[in-house]
């Protein structure tokens, strides 16, 4: 846990690792109610949205209404202390929402995985990632972790929804090229290979088999909160726009060896709709701002660091195409 001084003002850290796991196991022993910690250190109850539940998949071509953790970041906080309420605060707050089975088979699946992995390692953008990346990250780096890359199991085939489905599977053929690169420039041979793990809740169960049975990956399974338990100084953090603070976490509780997600844009975020404002999560922070001073972003020839256009909502779909579009890898700089 880091403790911040900026313009002499201390900032305290919103996250632990001790709270992370503690409303994975609350969430695990599914009783009635679910025991949170404020920001002041005091403890108290909240019932359980879904008791005795526990962890449950959707079976395929169905959904099922699951528990999932909510991550309420710095603007939160900052909310809850202008009306006096910061010693109830708790950043980590469970409820529900619908979580869908897979609509592919795992052959079906390891088709269209496939596919686009030969799709994506034949573009020029995918050479250049990886040449780049052998030169550039660190060697202490042991693990790589992932989080929220989408579903490959439960897809639009049809839909003009089916280029989201494109990206994510693009993403996890993204991270295996870092993987690959990585160990290239570590030296390892296939069986001291860097594990990778992935997170992302939503996934299926015909997720989980390809990925891992397949590819090797390793997930990580739970309520969204124990994978970032893991993040350490010898670490590589990939994470594409997640729907929660991902950066904030990780500025609170580890200083990652390397990091792949969005850049700081305060401008652009102040030129948001107000809707948009409510809604955003993985938004700059006065932690995160002071993370990544001990980092150098280092930018990848041909990639897109940066939004072409103020009004996102106006997307061209090959920015879609691009996996980890508007993302930045920094890496941590060499103490002195």
């Amino acid at each position: 846990m880091t403790t911040y001084k900026t313009s002499g003002q201390t900032i305290r850290p919103i996250y632990t690792k001790e709270d992370l796991n503690k409303i994975e196991a609350e969430l695990e022993r599914a009783g009635l109610f679910i025991e949170y910690r404020g920001h002041g250190g005091s403890y108290f109850r909240k019932l359980n949205p879904l008791p005795g539940q526990g962890f449950v998949e959707a079976p395929p071509h169905s959904q099922i209404t699951r528990n999932f953790i909510d991550f309420k970041g710095e603007r939160a906080l900052n909310f809850a202390i202008s009306k006096g309420w910061e010693q109830w605060f708790t950043p980590l707050i469970v409820s529900t929402r619908p979580f869908r089975g897979p609509n592919l088979s795992s052959d079906e699946a390891k088709i269209n995985m496939a596919s686009e992995i030969d799709s994506w390692e034949s573009t020029a953008m995918c050479k250049t990632l990886f040449e780049t990346l052998q030169k550039i990250l660190p060697t202490n780096i042991n693990k790589i972790i992932a989080f929220g890359l989408g579903q490959i199991g439960d897809v639009e085939l049809i839909s003009p929804m089916r280029i989201f489905d494109v990206q994510s599977h693009r993403e996890h053929a993204l991270v295996l090229t870092v993987a690959r690169a990585l160990n290239g420039r570590k030296g390892t041979n296939q069986e001291n290979n860097v594990p990778v793990y992935l997170q992302d809740p939503a996934y299926t169960t015909v997720c989980k088999s390809v990925l891992s049975d397949t590819y090797g990956f390793k997930i990580i399974d739970g309520f969204g909160a124990r994978g970032f338990t893991m993040v350490d100084e010898n670490t590589l953090v990939m994470g594409h726009h997640p729907n929660y603070p991902l950066r904030e976490i990780i500025a609170d509780i580890a200083r990652p060896a390397a990091m792949c997600w969005s850049p700081p844009n305060r401008e652009l975020f102040e030129n948001e709709p107000p809707r948009r404002k409510i809604y955003a999560t993985d938004v700059d922070s006065v932690r995160v701002y002071e993370m990544l001073k001990e980092y150098e972003e280092t930018p990848i020839p041909g990639f897109r660091s940066r939004k072409p256009f103020a009004d996102h909502d106006n997307f061209q779909i090959e920015w879609m195409e691009e996996p980890f579009y508007d993302s930045v890898w920094y890496i941590r700089k060499q103490k002195t």
